[in-house]
């Protein structure tokens, strides 16, 4: 059966991303959504051009996160196949779909720059939909050959870090007891776990970074990995200046 991808480009946004199996016999294609995932679904686009063997459709809207969506083909002898109702859930995922599904296709998948895993097509697909359904963590990849998988932190629940955070006049300050014991790295993201700048080497168990050093104000993210393993991952905020 047909199948398809879900993931937010977005606040308020739903992409709808396939591979068109039915090549040119596809002579329809509509997505359709519903509150529920079983009934009352409703057309929302036909795309004008159902043959291509790939494409997407982004939903604009502040609900629709809270649909379940479907694609319909309509092939030529009037046959038609729906695809499983999906809803776009807990996790985020930034994935491209080839445009000939390759079962030979392997993703790897990094984890804080270590190989977490090795997947077919399938299984990477498997992969990122469990990443979507089951947890609210990341899965970001610019094509089927890598993707990073970034935990998630609970912004409600923040509790500040004891090693990274900022002092009374907004500078950051590290602070690792065992610095010079240990071999500590650290990595520092802006915006869309973007990296802004890392630290390879720690070798002062306190360090204080100018505020000027992030450009912007604003959220935070940073890893601290002791020994090449991941020993914190938190973030921090720097307040605008008037």
């Amino acid at each position: 059966m047909p199948d398809f991808l879900l993931d937010a480009p977005g606040k308020g946004k739903v992409r709808i991303s396939w591979v068109n199996q039915y090549s040119d016999a596809c002579i329809q294609l509509s997505i359709q959504r519903s509150y529920d995932s079983a009934n009352n679904f409703r057309t929302i686009s036909s795309v004008e051009s159902p043959e291509l063997p790939k494409n997407g459709f982004v939903v604009d809207d502040p609900e629709a996160p809270l649909y379940y969506y479907r694609i319909m083909y309509v092939l030529r002898g009037s046959a038609i196949y729906f695809t499983q109702a999906r809803k776009l859930l807990n996790g985020f995922t930034k994935t491209v779909m080839p445009a000939n599904v390759d079962s030979n296709q392997i993703t790897t998948v990094y984890f804080h720059d270590t190989i977490y895993a090795q997947l077919s097509y399938w299984d990477f697909k498997k992969f990122s939909d469990s990443i979507l359904t089951q947890t609210r963590d990341s899965l970001i990849t610019d094509n089927l050959n890598t993707a990073t998988l970034k935990s998630y932190i609970p912004r409600g629940n923040w509790i500040p870090s004891t090693y990274i955070y900022t002092d009374r006049v907004g500078n950051l300050n590290i602070n690792i007891p065992d610095a010079e014991q240990e071999n500590y790295s650290i990595i520092f993201y802006g915006a869309d776990d973007k990296v802004i700048f890392n630290i390879k080497h720690l070798d002062s168990p306190q360090l204080v970074l100018d505020k000027a050093s992030f450009m912007h104000s604003g959220w935070f993210t940073f890893e601290i990995f002791e020994n090449g393993k991941l020993k914190e991952r938190n973030k921090f905020f720097l307040q605008k200046e008037f």
